[in-house]
């Protein structure tokens, strides 16, 4: 489960303790720790960063801290997003058919997916083509599949919006037709690594010994992780569509033949 870190929570700890001590230079964290009913010590770990509080705690206390309504909202924001991973981590995925789809149209299916959440983008092939840099020709012919899929439904107000809100394709199966849209991710994501701003992007590798026994289990890990990560990046209303790529493959397999030591 992916631990959402406490930043907010410590920084407004840290500069309350801050404005009460400039108004009296000799308080002190004992007499701050005795305000928020915590001890000292403890109350010394948190605003360090070596100790997180619950959400009941933070309840407890956020009154004590004489809080704006923007402070409040900030405070609590790491425990509602904790919880939000914890909800929707649990909700079943929808297998789509992705046969009317061509390999190098799938990758576009799913920022259409996802531009519908975007506040404020009007879902027409001639945004969708700007917003993604693919010809109107491919967004009108995607959108169109999309729709004939009944993958997105219209709101009262004309908004549309996705029929399910976890989608995927079919899993551990062998397909060809996969295989070729693996190769596209990759294929974009080695172009982004040349146009995108190191800032506005995270490119990591990492090399070990295994034990290929537990294949298996590492995929539901790695399935588990991206699910959490979703639900965190999604917290507050998103501007921007990205795409996660994962890979874990052998470098080298023990059934290879080796040659022996002479």
């Amino acid at each position: 489960m992916i631990t959402i870190e406490q930043n907010s929570v410590r920084e407004i700890i840290n500069k309350k303790f801050t404005e009460k001590k400039q108004r009296n230079s000799s308080y002190s964290i004992r007499a701050f720790s005795k305000k928020l009913d915590l001890n000292s010590g403890a109350l010394s770990q948190i605003m360090r960063g070596k100790r997180r509080i619950s959400k009941d705690f933070a309840e407890k206390i956020i009154e004590k801290l004489d809080l704006s309504v923007e402070e409040k909202a900030d405070f609590l924001d790491p425990f509602l997003t904790q919880e939000n991973i914890e909800q929707k981590s649990n909700i079943p995925y929808t297998e789509i058919n992705t046969s009317p789809f061509l390999p190098e149209e799938m990758w576009v299916l799913f920022a259409i997916l996802n531009l519908c959440k975007v506040k404020n983008f009007p879902l027409t092939p001639e945004n969708i083509s700007l917003a993604i840099g693919v010809s109107e020709e491919i967004s009108k012919a995607v959108l169109d599949k999309v729709s004939s899929q009944e993958l997105l439904t219209k709101d009262q107000n004309g908004h549309c919006r996705r029929s399910s809100s976890k989608i995927q394709t079919t899993d551990n199966i062998q397909s060809n037709h996969m295989q070729r849209c693996h190769e596209i991710n990759c294929d974009l994501a080695k172009s982004k690594l040349s146009s995108t701003d190191y800032k506005n992007r995270d490119f990591t590798s990492m090399t070990f010994a295994i034990n290929p026994k537990r294949i298996n289990e590492a995929k539901s890990i790695i399935r588990k992780f991206q699910d959490e990560l979703s639900v965190f990046l999604e917290s507050d209303d998103p501007t921007d569509v990205y795409k996660l790529n994962v890979q874990l493959f052998p470098l080298f397999e023990s059934s290879n033949k080796l040659r022996p030591y002479e």
